[in-house]
C-alpha cells in the first residue's frame, strides 16, 4: 500500500490518498474473454488510542487482460480526509467474485500544513507502462498523475516522482531551491536534478516538483 497526506486549500484537513495493490488468482474464464473483476475497498482511520476516527468506502472495477494466466495483480485507489495527527488506517479488500476478503494495517502521520512555514508532501510514484487501477479519475482533483503501490520497475518503465510544496503562514511568499537525488539499491547516486521555485509559482494548492526517469537514464524535471 503506498499512502501520501496532500493539504485542503483553505482548510487544516487534509486529503490522505491510498493505493492498494491486491494479487489474485486469475479466473479460468479470463483466458477467454473480457473479465471485469468488482473489489470494495473499507478505509477506517483510528487513533493511536483505538478511537474511530472516520470510514470511507469505494468501489474498484478492473477488467483483467485476456490470454493470461496465473495471478492477477491491480491497484485498488482511495482517499480519506483526516484533521491533522497521527492515525492508523485499516484497508478491507473484498473481491465480489471469489467471495475473497483481505486487509492490512498502516500507520500514517497527518502534518499540519497550514501552521508550517514551509513543509513538504510525502513522495508518491507513478509507472508507465502502469497496472491496471481503478476507480478512474478518483484522484484527478489531488493529483496529476495515478500513483502506483510499485516499488519494482524494469528497465523500461518510465517512473515519475512528485512531491508538493507548501508555504503557509503569515510571512511573505519566498523562492525556493530544491534538490532532487536518485540513489540505487546499493546507495550510490544514479542521478541528481535541482531547480529553483520562484514565488509566483506557488498556488494555493501547492507547488508540484516531478522527476521522471526511464531506466538507467536521469531524469528531467517540470514545474
Amino acid at each position: 500500500v503506498g499512502i501520501a497526506p496532500f493539504a485542503v486549500p483553505g482548510q487544516r484537513l487534509a486529503t490522505v490518498t491510498i493505493v492498494l495493490g491486491v494479487r489474485q488468482p486469475i479466473p479460468a474464464g479470463a483466458a477467454k474473454e473480457r473479465l471485469t473483476e468488482t473489489t470494495e475497498l473499507q478505509i477506517s482511520a483510528f487513533t493511536p488510542e483505538g478511537d474511530a476516527r472516520g470510514t470511507q468506502r469505494h468501489t474498484a472495477k478492473v477488467t483483467l487482460r485476456p490470454g493470461v494466466d496465473g495471478v492477477a495483480s491491480y491497484e485498488v485507489l482511495g482517499k480519506i480526509d483526516l484533521s491533522p495527527g497521527r492515525y492508523r488506517l485499516r484497508l478491507a479488500a473484498h473481491n465480489t467474485t471469489s467471495k475473497k476478503d483481505g486487509s492490512v494495517f498502516a500507520d500514517v502521520i497527518v502534518p499540519d500544513y497550514s501552521n508550517v512555514p514551509i513543509s513538504a508532501s510525502p513522495v508518491v510514484l507513478s509507472a508507465a507502462p502502469a497496472r491496471a487501477s481503478a476507480p478512474q479519475d478518483l484522484l484527478s482533483s489531488v493529483l496529476p498523475l495515478v500513483p502506483t503501490a510499485a516499488r519494482q520497475f524494469g528497465n523500461t518503465a518510465k517512473v515519475t516522482a512528485l512531491f508538493r510544496l507548501y508555504q503557509s503562514g503569515n510571512k511573505p511568499i519566498e523562492r525556493a531551491q530544491v534538490e532532487i537525488r536518485i540513489r540505487d539499491e546499493g546507495n550510490g547516486t544514479n542521478a541528481t536534478d535541482a531547480q529553483a521555485i520562484g514565488d509566483d509559482q506557488f498556488r494555493s494548492a501547492g507547488q508540484d516538483i516531478v522527476a521522471q526517469t526511464t531506466g538507467p537514464a536521469p531524469p528531467t524535471r517540470q514545474s
